[in-house]
């Protein structure tokens, strides 16, 4: 069954608050994401941007994901170097297995350091393999390596790419190729939602209009 993961701020609720946390796993899906940086103090916080005083502690999130110990939270890093303070924090919240990583993720000796947070499924932003690859696409370019840089994600552990859902149009083949799933964002038409949950190679839809996925879903199961 394909992952569905309510956007932050699905359905109307304010990104990044625990209202929109609470929405999330109350919705039917099977996982919420939260943008994830430090504050100027240092405390882990939910905030896409440069964060205020008034983000909500990822450990208050966490604390929500306790209670339903059968969903995810996929955090979406939004600052290098945090993989392990993410996980460390939730193994002190007692959510450690309920993880997934996306985002500024590094990709270099993964396999390596994925042992530092190897309860964590991550799924691997693109561009950390190929930072200029939605640019390149804007302009009708396809890199010519990039059969290569899914090859070497794959030699590396990776297993599932996250990216955006046109551009995974463009590269299934060589994805498939590589033995490598997808999930796609953000992926809020109708249509373009039961395509997707159709798609054998498709890992993770995420979405803002979680209710009407959860509702396709169903309606095709």
């Amino acid at each position: 069954m394909t992952y569905l993961t309510a956007h932050a701020g699905s359905d109307g609720t304010k990104d990044n608050t625990l209202p929109s946390v609470q929405y999330g796993l109350d919705s039917g899906a099977d996982c919420v994401e939260v943008d994830v940086r430090r504050n100027d103090g240092g405390t882990l916080v939910l905030s896409h941007n440069e964060s205020s005083r008034d983000s909500v502690p990822l450990a208050d999130a966490f604390a929500c994901l306790k209670q339903y110990p059968a969903k995810k939270m996929n955090c979406d890093l939004k600052t290098e170097g945090l993989e392990e303070a993410v996980y460390q924090l939730a193994l002190s919240c007692g959510v450690s297995d309920q993880l997934i990583y996306s985002g500024t993720v590094e990709p270099v000796d993964f396999q390596r350091n994925h042992q530092k947070f190897a309860k964590v499924q991550v799924y691997m932003n693109i561009e950390n393999l190929w930072p200029t690859i939605y640019e390149n696409m804007l302009k009708g370019v396809i890199p010519l390596r990039m059969m290569d840089v899914l090859k070497d994600a794959a030699g590396q552990g990776i297993e599932v790419i996250n990216l955006e859902y046109h551009v995974y149009d463009v590269l299934e083949d060589d994805l498939k190729q590589c033995g490598l799933k997808a999930s796609v964002w953000t992926v809020n038409e109708t249509g373009e939602i039961r395509r997707f949950l159709q798609d054998p190679e498709i890992i993770n839809i995420t979405t803002r209009k979680v209710k009407e996925a959860v509702e396709c879903r169903e309606e095709l199961c």
